[in-house]
């Protein structure tokens, strides 16, 4: 029994030997697999410093090529400016020189031909120009609007091209009342002329001699609203339509 009961013991020390250098081994397996994921861990956190430096200095040089390829564009464009204008200039000096019209000068003729005709739309039958735009087309009312914002020449004006084309009643009536306003002073109508009030009906006829349409007018005015001489008023009237044509 003592041989069996020492083969025994001598068994369980071997197994627990056996079973001590087991969990020594497994525990230097985890020890080596721990170390080597450590070991992973630095070496990957030293790839991705190593790629941010990388991917940094990438976005510098596309950032610098951007600018280099944007600077050589603006220069290249200019280039194409500079001998587009060179040739141009070439071509329309061979042109003038062969007395061909260029581009540029046909653009200007055809901006000068396009204002002619605003202008001949413009003209009256007789060839008199409307003193305001689109004028053939406004109503009497929308003209007399107008009257006030018009100066006393631009009256007159007015004046005579109505009385050679609508020839409207009411809008030449409130003409001459435009006109007496621009000539009142103090509610009175001011004298043509110094010492105008004071000379015969002959005389003042005398005096017509060289005036002008606004003058004619300012007379005409004065005389209906003061001394109402026939004789005058009617040779300023004649005066007047001799004048309009």
């Amino acid at each position: 029994m003592t041989i069996i009961r020492q083969i025994a013991d001598t068994t369980e020390k071997q197994v627990k030997s056996a079973q001590k250098v087991a969990r020594r081994s497994w525990l230097a397996g985890l020890g080596i697999a721990g170390l080597a994921i450590d070991n992973g861990e630095k070496t990957f956190k030293k790839l991705i410093k190593r790629g941010e430096k990388v991917a940094a200095g990438v976005r510098g040089d596309l950032k610098d090529l951007n600018v280099r390829l944007r600077r050589e564009q603006n220069n290249l464009n200019n280039d194409v400016q500079d001998a587009s204008q060179t040739v141009e200039r070439g071509v329309s000096d061979v042109l003038e020189n062969l007395n061909i019209p260029s581009r540029k000068t046909l653009r200007v003729l055809d901006t000068r031909i396009a204002q002619l005709n605003a202008q001949l739309r413009e003209l009256g039958s007789d060839g008199s120009i409307a003193p305001v735009a689109n004028y053939e087309n406004l109503t009497a009312e929308e003209i007399i609007v107008l009257l006030p914002t018009l100066s006393l020449d631009e009256l007159f004006a007015l004046e005579a091209y109505e009385s050679n084309h609508a020839k409207r009643v009411t809008v030449q009536r409130e003409i001459e009342q435009s006109v007496a306003k621009h000539l009142t002073v103090d509610g009175e109508i001011r004298e043509p002329f110094a010492g105008y009030e004071a000379l015969r009906a002959e005389e003042a006829i005398a005096k017509l001699d060289g005036l002008g349409i606004a003058e004619l007018h300012h007379v005409k005015l004065f005389e209906a609203s003061h001394a109402k001489r026939v004789t005058v008023q009617r040779e300023v009237e004649r005066r007047i339509e001799a004048l309009h044509g």
